[in-house]
């Protein structure tokens, strides 16, 4: 780690305060990481205690970790994401550049992606389609609102994503396998259906008073009123209630 005051423009904050490459600050005197607040545009920012004043100086994570680690011998003005992920300032993901390259880095990636990615079809746990997008960063960025690169062809929270519009052997085959079930949760008096994405969500109905794992494990009568069990996907994909 680097000492935060040790760095050009930092001069004056207190000497207690480190940077890593890992993309946290820490303090001394509380032995653990700052804590960081979004500034509204998606970027990492600590306030730091300046020397001898009741003021604090502003700091953005990424340009300490960028000033701290990463050799600028053209003195180039800004820091890029390279995952254009604004929170993600580990060294490995940020570089200095030109402020022009920096406005077009995220249309030249758009570019970049249309060309070499395909489809991606998004279906929520009741396997209504979502949308189509061109490639997996775009498809979980806009529905899971971060990007995970490993979802295609698996469900990650209540979404199916895959590279084919839907396919009932597929979505059978990453039922299987996945951590996520969909819970049904029926009422046995009026046969109402309640459809949850995973077992937190119909533990919640509940107010957290019934614990829906064991109760589908166990094929427990819930208050003498509700069946609680895994949704049988062959059941509802072959549904003719099916939208897509």
């Amino acid at each position: 780690m680097v000492k935060v005051n040790s760095i050009s423009g930092y001069e004056k904050v207190l000497d207690i305060y480190f940077v890593s490459k890992e993309g946290f600050t820490f303090s001394t005197k509380t032995n653990k990481p700052l804590a960081s607040y979004d500034n509204g545009k998606g970027y990492r920012v600590v306030s730091l205690k300046l020397k001898g004043e009741r003021k604090w100086k502003k700091a953005y994570i990424h340009r300490l970790v960028a000033l701290a680690f990463i050799p600028n011998p053209l003195n180039l003005p800004e820091v890029n994401h390279k995952d254009e992920i604004k929170s993600n300032c580990k060294v490995g993901n940020l570089e200095w550049c030109t402020k022009k390259y920096n406005n077009n880095y995220a249309t030249k990636n758009k570019r970049a992606t249309d060309n070499r990615c395909d489809k991606v079809y998004v279906y929520n746990y009741l396997l209504n389609c979502v949308g189509e997008y061109i490639g997996v960063s775009e498809a979980t960025r806009k529905t899971l609102g971060y990007v995970e690169s490993r979802a295609l062809n698996k469900r990650v929270k209540e979404y199916f994503y895959l590279d084919t519009k839907l396919s009932k052997s597929k979505i059978l085959e990453i039922d299987s396998n996945s951590k996520y079930q969909t819970v049904v949760v029926e009422n046995i008096k009026n046969g109402k259906k309640l459809y949850f994405p995973y077992n937190r969500k119909a533990r919640e109905y509940f107010k957290g008073k019934v614990n829906v794992t064991d109760a589908i494990k166990h094929n427990w009568l819930v208050r003498k009123t509700y069946k609680i069990y895994k949704l049988d996907y062959s059941k509802l994909i072959d549904s003719p209630n099916l939208q897509e």
